[in-house]
């Protein structure tokens, strides 16, 4: 089993993602990457990452159980139900 050195600190990130939009949309203009990589502080490989194909950045969303189109044909026939049920009890 290696050893684990103390005095190693962990890696931190010191960039936000709006800021890495940013060098992003600068890289797209033209800008060079060692300038880009001075100017802002991210790693050189960090940007060689989100360029490259392997990156995909997905938002997760909750699994659907309907599609929109059920759901609004459900939301009416419960709407309709609804007033059939008040006119039966109701008047």
């Amino acid at each position: 089993m290696p050893k684990l050195n103390a005095s190693v600190q962990k890696y931190t990130k010191t960039h936000t993602e709006e800021t890495l939009q940013v060098v992003l949309a600068e890289l797209k203009r033209g800008a060079s990457n060692l300038l880009v990589v001075k100017k802002y502080g991210i790693s050189r490989a960090t940007l060689q990452f989100r360029l490259g194909t392997k990156f995909d950045k997905t938002r997760h969303v909750p699994n659907m159980y309907l599609t929109e189109i059920e759901e609004n044909l459900s939301v009416k026939w419960i709407e309709n139900s609804h007033l059939l049920f008040n006119k039966e009890f109701c008047g």
